[in-house]
């Protein structure tokens, strides 16, 4: 379920990136009894694990894309006011489909900016269950959603993937972490 309060949220963000991160906080702005930070153990940050599979029964995160979002920029915000140095992933969405990540583009904040805004690597997931990827045809993840792209093989769905975000988010890598 997205967090109740999401500057408590915020703060555990900024907390873990200072402990783990790259740069060294003053005691004061650290909660932990041990007031250690800087450790330079983490230089990437996922925030979230496949957001877009949200049923109640099952699903990883229990609330909107709209409220993953709201979530999601905190952390990110935060990790970056930690670590400066840190990379922010999006979340492992579950599936490659191009229409799911629009919505990185399309969801808009108050200020105007968006998701997108904040993410430095594009995270996927893709699943072929038990075929091959050179010969599925199916993401047994993703087509439990209401973006999936049925009847893709693995390699053209990664060449939508690699398109879209040559045109929408140059630059950016793409991790496949699942």
């Amino acid at each position: 379920y997205p967090p109740e309060n999401l500057a408590r949220f915020g703060e555990f963000a900024f907390q873990t990136a200072a402990r783990y991160g790259s740069r060294t906080h003053d005691s004061e702005a650290l909660l932990s009894g041990d007031a250690k930070s800087g450790l330079n153990l983490l230089n990437v940050y996922s925030l979230w694990n496949e957001p877009n599979l949200n049923n109640p029964r099952w699903g990883h995160f229990i609330g909107s894309m709209e409220e993953y979002f709201e979530m999601f920029r905190y952390g990110a915000q935060a990790i970056q006011r930690a670590d400066p140095q840190a990379r922010v992933a999006s979340a492992g969405f579950a599936g490659t489909d191009t229409a799911l990540l629009d919505r990185l583009l399309r969801y808009e904040y108050t200020d105007g900016s968006h998701p997108a805004d904040y993410i430095d690597i594009l995270n996927v997931h893709d699943y072929t269950g038990r075929q091959a990827p050179e010969t599925a045809r199916i993401d047994t993840n993703a087509d439990r959603g209401d973006d999936a792209e049925p009847g893709l093989s693995f390699e053209e769905r990664l060449m939508r993937l690699t398109h879209w975000r040559n045109y929408r988010l140059s630059g950016r890598p793409i991790w496949l972490t699942e």
